[in-house]
């Protein structure tokens, strides 16, 4: 696997110093103003903490704010840092300086750059970044694309998609075949029922017996 930070070397530097690409030059740009310091050096310095979608660009619920770069939020609204606004995916890295230790760019804004970078050569460790940030964002987006499955929890059940066979709205192309669906709790197949309240059984019968008080 890819480390999150990686080292880059004088010849690194020299390359990412002299690239032109507006997305990526306001980027630099903006990490460069806050910090103080040439912002290709800051970018290579980065590390991915968390990748966060919020539904509105004025929803700062789940906006980690404490420790947040001060840049990030204007008119109570998230902003990347290259100055996007209306930004609802967000890439929460960790950086260190005058009084925060995060700060936020846009998903979009990594993805752009990344595609800039690729085009690039002799910069084999901020490309190795880039590509774990992408993956890493790439996996978060497939999290708030789908719910939990009812039978192994993990989120593989497409949330914006209907199927015809109503049990595997709620339960992963692993954990349901045809009308049989698996136990929450043991791995045996049972036949998809609701119970009286017409709530689907996550449980086979079994299970849910030993289950009451």
């Amino acid at each position: 696997m890819v480390k999150n930070v990686l080292s880059i070397n004088m010849d690194e530097i020299e390359t990412i110093k002299e690239a032109t690409d507006s997305v990526y030059t306001r980027l630099t740009a903006g990490l460069g103003a806050i910090t103080n310091n040439n912002g290709w050096i800051v970018l290579s310095q980065l590390k991915l903490l968390q990748y966060l979608e919020i539904k509105k660009e004025d929803d700062l619920t789940e906006v980690p704010l404490v420790g947040l770069c001060p840049n990030n939020i204007e008119d109570d609204k998230v902003k990347c840092i290259c100055g996007k606004t209306h930004l609802k995916k967000l890439a929460i890295m960790s950086y260190k300086y005058d009084g925060w230790d995060k700060l936020i760019l846009g998903s979009e804004c990594i993805k752009t750059t990344m595609d800039f970078i690729a085009k690039l050569e002799g910069i084999p460790h901020l490309k190795a970044k880039l590509k774990f940030w992408i993956k890493t964002i790439k996996e978060g987006e497939k999290k708030y694309k789908c719910i939990d499955c009812l039978g192994c929890g993990e989120k593989k059940v497409k949330k914006d998609y209907h199927y015809k066979n109503e049990a595997r709205n709620l339960w992963c192309k692993d954990c349901c075949y045809g009308g049989r669906v698996k136990c929450s709790t043991c791995p045996k197949f049972r036949v998809y029922l609701k119970d009286w309240k017409g709530n689907p059984m996550k449980q086979c019968y079994s299970c849910y017996c030993d289950a009451l008080p």
